[in-house]
């Protein structure tokens, strides 16, 4: 299964943080991993974006922002990603377009609440 190795190879493309860095933009904790909580998406995408925003050197290309993003997502999300990774298909090369897939998949904004 090539699932692991890929994904280690994605993650292993985040460039170290430097002192210089961190001088020069915030320290933001990352949120919590996602799991596939559809009730959470859409603040996972949210903090996960200002974090992007708020630190442009770490994150200055899609590579960065993806190993960012799947460091953070585990169980149906991670396997998710890692099939799109085996398939080699252009929505794990693009931040954007993972983005938009994953909120595809897990953001159902006509939940319960949103019925009442």
């Amino acid at each position: 299964h090539l699932g692991p190795v890929l994904v280690q190879s994605v993650l292993t493309s985040v460039p170290p943080a430097s002192s210089a860095r961190a001088l020069d933009e915030p320290n933001i904790p990352p949120p919590n991993k996602y799991s596939g909580n559809p009730e959470t998406c859409r603040n996972f995408f949210s903090q996960i974006q200002l974090i992007i925003e708020a630190q442009p050197r770490r994150f200055s290309n899609d590579s960065a922002k993806i190993a960012y993003v799947a460091s953070l997502l585990e169980g149906p999300p991670l396997s998710y990603f890692n099939a799109l990774l085996e398939k080699e298909s252009p929505v794990a090369r693009s931040y954007s377009r993972l983005c938009a897939e994953l909120k595809r998949v897990y953001d159902h904004p006509w939940n319960e609440k949103a019925l009442i």
